[in-house]
């Protein structure tokens, strides 16, 4: 779409100023044509010129999250979720880059509405770029402990368990330089050099669903046992003075006799 303006250039000709199109969900302007969008999706290069509506229809009770992710800069926007009279079940209108909704349903019908913000008595804003994320099911929680103890040497080792709907995706962070995440478990070999308590790590467990699950932890690493100390060729532990090396003299005295009594 191309639309003029009323200046002009030095050849007298009018400047043009693009303007990006409307996405392919238009015209999504009122209720009845309002677009039916998946649950536990992401709509991108979404175009907000007037009211968006979008319709989700669950089938099973649970919990829908709606987010939108926008430059605050560029138009603010807010968004309202509402049931099929209608009726708003939650309202978002903040002035941050993105705005969200979260509500306990039943299987229904119901109407998200995307609007731009203004002042009053202004032209309500435009935005040309944001993107909506539909979740619906169970927000995820953390079903393990993590182990937070570990031997110098030693292996350790702990996979996560997260419930929730969808099933959550788990991310890690903040690990020490001897642990690794491979998606699904947390593994590694602390060094003497490692003893001591790392710093926090955290496993974040998501599944667009608000809110997150955190767990937050710290493993402590201790040091080995030293190696039992040798013995001597008499088999008599080291330690002048202590009772066992007085035992193992008086031993070691009674053998002596004994072996010169037979020799004589």
């Amino acid at each position: 779409m191309i639309a003029e303006s009323d200046e002009t250039d030095n050849a007298g000709s009018a400047e043009a100023t693009i303007i990006k199109p409307d996405d392919g969900y238009e015209d999504n302007d009122v209720p009845a044509d309002a677009t039916l969008v998946a649950l536990n999706a992401t709509y991108i290069d979404l175009v907000c010129y007037d009211l968006d509506w979008y319709m989700v229809q669950p089938a099973t009770d649970a919990t829908l999250t709606v987010r939108i992710e926008f430059l605050n800069a560029n138009g603010n926007l807010g968004l309202a979720l509402l049931d099929s009279t209608l009726a708003p079940l939650a309202v978002a209108e903040g002035e941050n880059d993105g705005e969200e909704v979260t509500s306990a349903l039943t299987a229904g019908t119901y109407y998200i509405v995307v609007a731009g913000e203004g002042a009053e008595g202004a032209a309500p804003a435009v935005n040309d770029d944001y993107t909506l994320r539909i979740g619906y099911g169970t927000a995820p929680g953390f079903t393990s402990t993590a182990a937070t103890s570990v031997q110098a040497g030693s292996a350790y080792s702990y996979t996560p368990a997260a419930s929730g709907t969808p099933v959550p995706t788990i991310t890690a962070s903040g690990l020490p330089a001897w642990l690794t995440w491979d998606g699904t478990t947390l593994s590694g070999t602390p060094g003497a050099g490692n003893v001591g308590t790392t710093g926090n790590i955290t496993l974040i467990a998501s599944n667009a669903v608000s809110p997150d699950a955190t767990q937050v932890f710290q493993v402590t690493v201790s040091a080995a046992p030293a190696p039992p100390a040798p013995s001597g060729d008499d088999g008599c532990a080291p330690g002048a003075g202590s009772p066992a090396a007085l035992l193992c003299i008086a031993a070691a005295a009674a053998l002596v006799l004994r072996r010169r009594r037979r020799g004589g």
